[in-house]
């Protein structure tokens, strides 16, 4: 009966398979949702929760930390780094999760001089040895 029952499960599994058609391309991976949220503990010395949403068009704090959260499906590898007029943050932040991560960012080390800050997530994937990039999304602020 066990042996059955295992038959049958591989037998719906390949139907399945022949269903999806083996030609059509596997749907890549995106970032559904990017939000910044205010520390937990305002002017802590490690970001270690979400606080309040910081609205659209609001920007988040200079002077102390913050979270910037981005939600995808599914379990993906992303990297983060800050931008800013035409330099990038090195090396990124390369962390690992299910449907949703996190970045603390800080942005006190920035010369006042830098008005225009954004935060970018990159879903990341393999193609043979290769790092490759299947989806980017980012949050900007200007500041006066």
């Amino acid at each position: 009966m066990h042996k059955l029952l295992l038959a049958a499960g591989v037998a719906a599994a390949i139907m399945a398979c022949d269903l999806r058609g083996t030609n059509d391309p596997i749907p890549l991976t995106k970032i559904t949702k990017m939000q910044a949220f205010l520390c937990v503990v305002p002017n802590a010395p490690v970001c270690l929760g979400r606080g309040a949403t910081i609205p659209a068009g609001q920007n988040p704090p200079r002077t102390e930390a913050f979270q910037v959260w981005a939600w995808h499906p599914g379990y993906n590898t992303t990297a983060w780094r800050i931008f800013w007029s035409d330099r990038v943050s090195d090396p990124a932040s390369i962390l690992i999760g299910s449907d949703s991560v996190l970045q603390p960012i800080t942005l006190e080390d920035l010369p006042d001089s830098i008005k225009t800050v954004g935060v970018r997530a990159y879903i990341l994937g393999q193609t043979g040895k290769d790092t490759t990039v299947l989806y980017k999304d980012s949050l900007m602020w200007t500041y006066p």
